[in-house]
Order: C-alpha cells, then sequence, then structure tokens
C-alpha cells in the first residue's frame, strides 16, 4: 500500500496521514488456514477467467454482425499501429500469445519492421469466421475469425502495396489477436530479449527487484517519460528508524509502505517472513511490485483525492487497486520471459486475496484498497490487459 505522506497528493485530514497498511491484517499464519476455501474458490474463479472465455454466443451477435465487429478491429488495430500506439496494441494481443511473446521483444520486432506503419486504412477482403489453431502453441480455439486485407504500407521509406491478414480469436468481450509469427521466430525474439544484458547497475538486494525495475525503467524510456528508480528497499530491524516520512518506530503495525518523500519502501522483516512462509517468495516480490506501483504512480503524478472531481486524483480504493493492476502488468513480463511460472502467479494471486478489505470496510473509506475479490481482479485486469486494464494511457503523460 502506499504510506500517505505529505509528498503525495492526498486530499484528506492531516490526522489521517500517518503510515497505516491493510497488508498485515490479513496474512497472519491463523488467517492463513481460515481463508484457504476462500482463496480457492477466488483463485478457481479468476483462473477461469482467464483460460475459459464465456460462450461467444452470450457475448457477440451470430451472423454477418460478428465479421463486421472482427472487421472492426482489425482497422482498429490498424489505425494504432499508424499513430504509434504500440503498447496499447501490444496489449490487445491474446493473453495466450502475450504470454510466449514478452513486450520487450514485441517492441523489437516492430522495430524491425515486422509490422509495417500503415499509410491508409485496410480494403478487407474478407472475414472467415471459423475454429482456429495456434501452430505456436498447439492450442485450438472454436471462435477465431480471419480477417485477410489489403493495404498500403511504408518499409524503408517507400510506400508499398501489401496483402495480409489479422486472426482473432473472442476471448468472450472482444476480438483479441495473435501475431503472424512462425514458432522458431517467435522464440529466437524471446530468447534475445530474455537474454539482453542490462544496462545499468544492480540497485537492490534480489534480483528480482532488479528486475522490477528494469522493466519499468524500460518502459519509461520507451515512452519518452523520464524514470528515476525507487531510492531503497529497507528492511527495518532496529527502531526507531529514521525515514523520509518520519520517525518509524512501529514498522510491525504498518508492515510494508511506499514513502513518496524519499522514494522507499520500508518493510517489516517478520512480515516478509509471514508471506513467505505462507505464499511462497513471489507472495512478497507481488507485494513489492504493488509498492513499485506507486512509485510509479508518483512519477506519473497520479495522485489520491476523496473528491477526485473537485481536486482531481483517485479515490484511495482506486489507487490502491491501480497499484495492483500495474503489479498484474509486471507479472505477466516476469512470466513471458521465463523469470516466474504458474506457481508463482498462483501466489500472486494468493497474497492478493488475502490482503482484500475486512468486511463492512466502505468503498470510500480512506484506507480501503478493494476487497478480496476487487484486488485479485485488479491484478489480473493488469496481467491480460495491460495498460489499458489499469486505465493508463502513457500518451498522456
Amino acid at each position: 500500500m502506499g504510506h500517505n505522506g505529505v509528498g503525495m497528493v492526498v486530499i484528506w485530514p492531516a490526522s489521517s496521514l500517518a503510515r497505516h497498511s491493510d497488508w498485515q491484517s490479513m496474512i497472519s499464519p491463523a488467517s492463513f488456514t481460515r481463508s484457504a476455501n476462500r482463496v480457492l474458490v477466488l483463485m478457481a474463479l479468476a483462473l477461469a477467467l482467464t483460460l475459459f472465455p464465456a460462450s461467444p454466443v452470450m457475448a457477440q451477435q451470430v451472423g454477418d454482425d460478428r465479421a463486421d465487429s472482427a472487421i472492426s478491429a482489425a482497422i482498429e488495430l490498424s489505425r494504432m499501429r499508424e499513430s504509434g500506439e504500440i503498447f496499447e496494441l501490444y496489449d490487445r494481443m491474446h493473453p495466450d500469445a502475450r504470454d510466449v511473446f514478452p513486450r520487450q521483444a514485441f517492441l523489437a520486432w516492430i522495430e524491425s519492421g515486422g509490422l509495417p506503419v500503415p499509410v491508409d486504412d485496410p480494403a478487407i477482403d474478407d472475414a472467415e469466421l471459423t475454429a482456429w489453431t495456434w501452430d505456436v502453441t498447439g492450442e485450438g480455439y472454436d471462435d477465431a475469425a480471419i480477417v485477410s486485407f489489403t493495404q498500403a504500407v511504408e518499409r524503408n521509406g517507400t510506400v508499398v502495396e501489401e496483402t495480409g491478414e489479422w486472426v482473432f480469436v473472442n476471448d468472450g468481450e472482444r476480438w483479441r489477436w495473435f501475431p503472424g509469427l512462425p514458432a522458431s521466430d517467435l522464440a529466437g525474439l524471446a530468447d534475445q530479449a530474455q537474454s539482453e544484458p542490462s544496462t545499468s547497475q544492480p540497485l537492490f538486494r534480489q534480483p528480482a527487484y532488479d528486475r522490477i525495475d528494469r522493466f519499468w525503467g524500460n518502459i519509461f524510456t520507451q515512452t519518452g517519460l523520464d524514470y528515476d528508480p525507487l531510492s531503497d528497499i529497507v528492511a527495518v530491524t532496529d527502531e526507531p528508524y529514521e525515514t523520509g516520512c518520519g520517525l518509524e518506530e512501529g514498522i510491525e503495525e504498518y508492515a510494508i509502505y511506499y514513502c513518496t518523500l524519499d522514494g522507499t519502501v520500508y518493510y517489516d522483516p517478520g512480515f516478509e517472513d509471514e508471506v513467505v512462509a505462507g505464499t511462497g517468495t513471489y507472495g512478497f516480490t507481488t507485494i513489492i511490485a504493488h509498492e513499485w506501483g506507486h512509485h510509479i504512480q508518483t512519477l506519473l503524478g497520479i495522485g489520491v483525492s476523496l473528491d477526485p472531481d473537485v481536486w482531481d486524483g483517485l479515490y484511495p480504493i482506486e489507487f490502491e487497486l491501480q497499484a495492483d493492476c500495474l503489479a498484474g502488468i509486471y507479472a505477466q513480463d516476469a512470466f513471458a520471459l521465463g523469470h516466474i511460472d504458474q506457481d508463482d502467479i498462483a501466489s500472486a494471486g494468493t497474497i492478493t486475496s488475502l490482503s482484500g478489505d475486512l468486511p463492512g470496510t466502505a468503498w470510500d473509506d480512506e484506507d480501503a484498497h478493494g476487497n478480496a475479490a476487487q484486488r485479485v481482479q485488479a491484478f489480473f485486469s493488469g496481467y491480460d490487459d495491460g495498460f489499458e486494464g489499469c486505465n493508463i494511457d502513457l500518451d498522456d503523460y
């Protein structure tokens, strides 16, 4: 969670500016046992929504309307490429494709001319609704659309006319696209992204934290934004401890927080031990990624307000859920790069669920983070839908 120091745009009474944390309220060892069944249900629901989309009959009209909607999706993606909305284009890719096509690999493909820049809308030649199998993974999809087109594109400074196709699979809500790359090319791009050497020196005690830092540094660089890493991630072992947000004398009460005034995350090492014992190492890494999300919000100037219509910013619950969502964006990239696996994603979902608000917490409570289901949904919104899922358009910043 974010520490509500005066360095953050916070609109509420001064008495509420003290440190607070909802991470610890749900993650005592006893709580792990009490919540086990609820967590299994929530995780099953979250994974089901990810892996088993709703029936296309429920989500889309039948007949020509569905073909027209696939054609509209193809034109929309073409316009994204033409206007340089590369991150948005990546986030519209089907989650199954994103899981094996890291964001950096996708950008390398774009820069190499793999997806040329259109100079106008495509002329649609055909739109076929069909079952389809992706040869990269061997996964089959019953509700696919193949949109064939002819389009003028720019290659090496020259405008040429080319034919091509977009392959879409409906996820129950909309058409998501797959890259038209052979498995060998896709694997080569992914391997290149995984082996790319870091251009900066490690800043943190854990390689996992350096990977989070590198991910966000790349995102900001590619968007043309200035990036400053976290100053530090500090385990408070002796108190009182001087922080940028004041003298720390009760870290076990707050568990973990991000101080905007010195750009540092402070945490209770006993809290880390409990999380790792209950959910695994990546459970705590997810919490760090959430706090890093607050750092990203600070860099983007996204603040907290109890009256966003008057003071701009986000309600506290929106602010916290967006940080969960940003942690999900990072988790998707880490999975695609092979840094984490499905068990780690399950750990992330479990700790996020266990950290939900207690029953009866009002949505507009200044300490509200979202209930278990809301927090899990926010995490997977970032995982599945990227920045669009987190309601962030980096071009706005």
